[in-house]
């Protein structure tokens, strides 16, 4: 008996020891470190990019012999493509621009003309020169646009060899929205409406004058510099 209780004193001896000064270490927990903020993108500099889209337009005869349209007025529709440029400076969230764009387009139809002649209506090219009014969420940016436009537009009356091309003034405005996909690439997705100036066909021999109105939608591709 006497040598199991030597045997057991000498690690309980040791314990006794040695536990003040594991005791004396306080236990610690450091809460993790939040990841550093990514920093917001800046839209400041210069841009270039493509669109493409499709768009609804109307022609209205306002002048000329009243049985010369059926209808009164022609419906136009089709896609486009094109290509742009502009610059952007922002403060905080907000994003101040001017772009510019031009578009080849298809858009066009057929109508009757003097009772049973066939004819057609197209536009041909389309362009603009806007301001842009944004607002910065990180790398997505919401927009709306307006400025002058102009759009190149012809009549052809095959049954008679007759063709004018006529170039109309205007202005256009719309609303859109701009992603950064990755370094100084950016997609968008926008919305337009235009309304352009009376222009006069076939002033020779007999005037007729229509009224433009159009619609369009585009995605486009943008390279910041």
């Amino acid at each position: 008996m006497k040598f199991l209780g030597n045997s057991l004193a000498t690690p309980l001896a040791f314990l006794a020891l040695s536990t003040p000064a594991w005791a004396a270490d306080p236990i610690t927990f450091e809460p993790p470190v939040p990841p550093a903020e990514v920093a917001s993108h800046d839209w400041t500099g210069p841009y270039v990019g493509v669109q493409g889209g499709f768009g609804w337009a109307n022609l209205e005869q306002t002048a000329g012999p009243d049985f010369f349209l059926e209808g009164n007025s022609v419906d136009l529709s089709g896609p486009f493509i094109g290509a742009h440029a502009g610059y952007n400076v922002q403060w905080d969230s907000l994003v101040l621009g001017v772009e510019g764009d031009i578009n080849a387009s298809w858009i066009d139809g057929d109508f009757i003309w003097g009772g049973d002649e066939t004819g057609s209506a197209r536009v041909n090219w389309f362009g603009s020169l806007r301001g842009r009014l944004g607002l910065a969420v990180d790398k997505t940016l919401f927009f709306g646009t307006a400025g002058l436009a102009a759009a190149g537009v012809n009549i052809d009356l095959p049954a008679i060899s007759v063709s004018d091309d006529q170039t109309y003034m205007g202005w256009t405005a719309g609303l859109g929205i701009e992603h950064m996909l990755k370094e100084n690439w950016s997609v968008r997705g926008e919305y337009r409406y235009y309304d352009f100036q009376n222009a006069t066909f076939f002033e020779n021999p007999i005037e007729h004058d229509f009224d433009l109105t159009m619609h369009t939608v585009s995605i486009g591709l943008t390279y910041k510099f």
